[in-house]
This record gives C-alpha cells, structure tokens and sequence, in this order.
C-alpha cells in the first residue's frame, strides 16, 4: 500500500485524491490524514516526499499582506 501511494504522490496527486481514488477502486486504502501522516514523518527521517505534495504544507493565504483587500472598494 506505502508503495502505491507513494507512487501517486510521485504523479502530484493529494493526499485526498489518493484516498478517494482507492476507495472508488474498493480497495481499502487509509485515510487522507494518514497520508499526510506517513509524508510528515518522511520529512523528519530526512526525506523528500513533502516535495511531492501539490501544495506543500501551505493551507492557507498568510495574513497581513497588503494584499489582502485587494477586491475591496474603498469607502
């Protein structure tokens, strides 16, 4: 299973793609936290899986940039 998965995160596939994508084959699968489970964990060991997450670890805007009301009209 580790070998497969690892072979979709290869293929830029997320973590939650990877789960449903077994749970339609009927094939049981862990969840899509444990994936990003056994990627942390990698990472730790000194290894590169992270790198092959779509978005790295970053799940949301930062804040405070001077971007952030960019679609607003002021006044």
């Amino acid at each position: 299973m580790e070998a497969q998965i690892r072979n979709k995160l290869s293929l830029f596939w997320s973590p939650e793609q990877i789960a449903g994508y077994f749970r339609i084959q009927g094939i049981d699968c862990v969840s899509h936290e444990r994936i990003f489970q056994m990627v942390w964990q990698d990472k730790k060991e000194g290894g590169t899986l992270y790198k092959q997450i779509r978005r790295r670890g970053r799940r949301y805007r930062k804040r405070g940039s001077k971007y952030l009301y960019g679609g607003t009209i002021p006044n």
